[in-house]
């Protein structure tokens, strides 16, 4: 990522008693791949509101773009406003929805048990209509919940909310709960109409800094807020399968965690799995092959990790992670940085394909076992992948600089930077003027025009005549 002036990455955009983020820590949140696809796929083709975090007390809504159109995200384009300090996606409603909603909103000093205790109830309530297939959770970010039950068709928006207040008047009955405002809780519909909006899945919330995340009803008891900062989050997505833990102790870079449980700004401790050979290689050692890309992709990741272990000593690990996998290609460099355009090809030894989360977000020590050392990480940043075989990988930086990487022999590769041309300058070339004859002879041919006409072979010939011609002339004047 790009920014001309370092310190504004440091700048904290989000500051509440849960989370104090800061440019960077939003930034790379969005960054990470599988975010920005929860988020495309929540927000589809739909019109979409943005917010922007310029500091902890100001923040803007965003419904058009800087000419004007209303919002549509695409990679690209998610991209773009993450450089421009993004902090909440909403997709809108248009005029069918397939889906019932309320948002649980309970005030400040409601207590947390009784908001889970509304929300499964409310989620009960619409499970239990005949129309309902399917309902989900949704922690909206803040105090409450997000409640859905998934239609079997499309229904018109008002029609959709007027559905869901008469399923939920039963629990406006409840002490303390309104379908308006005046209750500790309010069971606010008002969102479902055309143009209306709640967080996407995995938005952040611009005033807490915690996730917009998903809740299964069966774990809905257990939830606590702590559950929703950036890291744990992440964790849960990359984590899906659980590993059983043994033996050695590695330590995560987690800064955004760091401040949210109030630890000094060392290192988080926690452990690798048994399916793990080492922190961040699985068990079986497997190099896996690089997909054929013909088009470019922008959803790569590209980092490199310098390590420094007590037996081979001091090395670097180039990292290109693979967008919705937890594949990261690896090889080992002699330094921390690619070549530059006058450099010699740069060796690099192919490794065991790594797992997405240590390439991405381990730095600090290894203190037993196999890599036993320090790892820190000089350079992650998101770049566009512009071609890739298994034998063959070009890619372009943020900075506009371009890489070849090539297989040379089993597993070396080299790496160099390519040349990129200067865009070619049309230059408009005329004739040479053509000079009035001497003497009126309308023979003569001017000497830039014969040289012009032989420049090419194919008009050596008629060069050739038109000389004979000219000396024939030229006798005759005499």
């Amino acid at each position: 990522m790009a920014e001309k002036d370092p310190k504004r990455w440091q700048e904290v955009i989000i500051d509440s008693p849960f989370a104090r983020l800061t440019k960077r820590d939003v930034h790379e949140f969005y960054a990470t791949p599988e975010i920005q696809q929860a988020l495309l796929d929540a927000v589809g083709k739909r019109e979409a509101i943005v917010r922007q975090s310029f500091s902890p007390e100001r923040v803007v809504l965003r419904r058009k773009d800087e000419k004007g159109r209303f919002i549509h995200l695409t990679t690209e384009r998610l991209d773009a406003w993450n450089q421009k300090r993004l902090t909440e996606v909403h997709p809108t409603f248009g005029k069918k929805v397939d889906t019932l909603l309320v948002d649980i909103d309970p005030k400040e000093e409601t207590p947390w048990d009784k908001t889970l205790r509304i929300t499964e109830t409310a989620a009960k309530a619409l499970q239990s209509h005949p129309d309902v297939k399917d309902v989900s959770l949704q922690f909206s970010g803040n105090r409450g919940f997000y409640v859905r039950g998934q239609l079997d068709k499309s229904i018109g928006v008002d029609r959709a909310r007027h559905l869901t207040q008469k399923i939920l008047g039963n629990l406006s009955q409840e002490p303390d709960v309104s379908l308006g405002a005046g209750g500790a809780i309010r069971l606010d519909t008002t969102p479902l109409k055309v143009r209306g909006s709640v967080r996407a899945p995995f938005s952040l919330d611009a005033r807490t800094g915690l996730v917009s995340a998903p809740v299964a009803l069966k774990d809905l008891g257990k939830v606590k807020k702590k559950d929703f900062d950036i890291d744990s989050v992440l964790r849960k997505l990359r984590r899906k399968q659980a590993e059983a833990t043994v033996g050695g102790e590695v330590r995560d870079d987690t800064s955004a965690s760091r401040v949210n449980q109030g630890l000094p700004k060392g290192d988080v401790p926690r452990k690798y799995g048994a399916a793990e050979f080492a922190p961040g290689i699985p068990a079986s050692k497997k190099i896996y092959a690089l997909p054929n890309i013909k088009k470019p992709q922008t959803e790569w990741m590209f980092a490199i990790q310098e390590h420094k272990t007590k037996r081979a000593g001091k090395h670097y690990d180039l990292r290109l992670v693979q967008p919705l996998t937890d594949r990261a290609h690896s090889w080992a460099l002699p330094k921390a940085r690619l070549p530059d355009k006058n450099d010699k090809m740069l060796l690099a030894v192919q490794q065991p394909t790594h797992k997405r989360d240590y390439a991405l977000h381990f730095t600090g020590t290894l203190p037993a076992g196999y890599g036993a050392g320090t790892v820190t990480m000089p350079i992650k940043e998101r770049v566009k992948m512009l071609k890739m075989t298994p034998d063959r990988v070009k890619f372009k930086r943020p900075n506009g600089e371009v890489f070849n990487m090539f297989r040379t022999k089993g597993n070396k590769w080299g790496i160099k930077q390519a040349d990129v041309l200067p865009p070619i300058k049309r230059v408009e070339v005329g004739l040479p003027e053509v000079k009035t004859p001497p003497g009126g002879n309308p023979w003569y041919l001017d000497p830039n025009l014969l040289r012009l006409l032989t420049m090419k072979g194919a008009a050596n010939f008629l060069a050739n005549f038109l000389k004979k011609k000219l000396l024939d002339s030229n006798k005759n004047l005499d």
